[in-house]
């Protein structure tokens, strides 16, 4: 093959070929020379399943998503069709990959570490819990729009961050999440509150009423000075 005007820089080559697992293969071009390159192509491994609600019902149109551990810039993903089930192909062998599915209704599934090959995954989805509330203005009492409210998962090592904002009557609300602890904060520039710890979901149901009564932030001046040269 040959490839040419490419820019100079780091650049990914991909290569994909029916029946085969794609490659990556990331290049530094030079402003000056060419580039010999060798691919070796090696066949391709799939990981199929199905998705089910914990009750043991279809889950369809839920979004798989596979990632490779190993390599950062890989992602795969699918959708499952009105069965449940799903496929995604064109995977390199010998590999372990990362799943997760999402769906509307439905917490996040948990991660998976699936061997390439693997055709009987078992993807299992729990109906998601909801946090819900308003927001105020402490000094009128009339409702905030437009505020910025951010969850964060309390009782979890894994990273989990959504953001949203109020609506014109001041009421926000987080769907399909995880049974679990979470806090709650106010995001603004100008207007802030004391946040919500330790708020409790338990799946299906949602934990409405956490309210928020904002007010201006004060402001913090100083001055920063090397100890050494005091």
């Amino acid at each position: 093959f040959k490839i040419e005007r490419a820019a100079p820089g780091p650049n990914v080559l991909v290569v994909s070929l029916p029946g085969f697992a794609t490659e990556r293969i990331a290049l530094d071009i030079k402003r000056d020379g060419q580039e010999s390159i060798t691919v070796e192509m090696s066949l391709a491994a799939s990981i199929g399943g199905v998705v089910r609600s914990s009750a043991g019902g279809a889950v369809a149109e839920a979004k798989i998503e596979l990632r490779d551990p190993t390599d950062s810039s890989f992602k795969a993903n699918t959708t499952s069709r009105r069965d449940g089930t799903f496929l995604i192909t064109g995977l390199r062998s010998e590999r372990v990959f990362r799943l997760t599915a999402t769906a509307p209704n439905f917490a996040p599934s948990e991660p998976m570490d699936v061997p390439s090959g693997r055709l009987a995954v078992l993807v299992v989805m729990s109906a998601g819990g909801s946090i819900s509330g308003t927001v105020s203005r402490e000094d009128t009492g009339q409702p905030a729009a437009g505020i910025g409210v951010r969850l964060e998962r309390a009782d979890s090592g894994r990273e989990f961050e959504r953001l949203t904002r109020t609506s014109s009557e001041g009421i926000y609300r987080f769907t399909d999440l995880p049974g679990g602890v979470y806090n709650v904060r106010i995001v603004s520039e100008q207007l802030t509150s004391e946040p919500k710890l330790g708020v409790k979901v338990q799946v299906p149901r949602e934990t409405a009423n956490v309210n928020f009564s904002v007010y201006p932030g004060k402001t913090i001046r100083g001055v920063v000075m090397n100890a050494a040269t005091r």
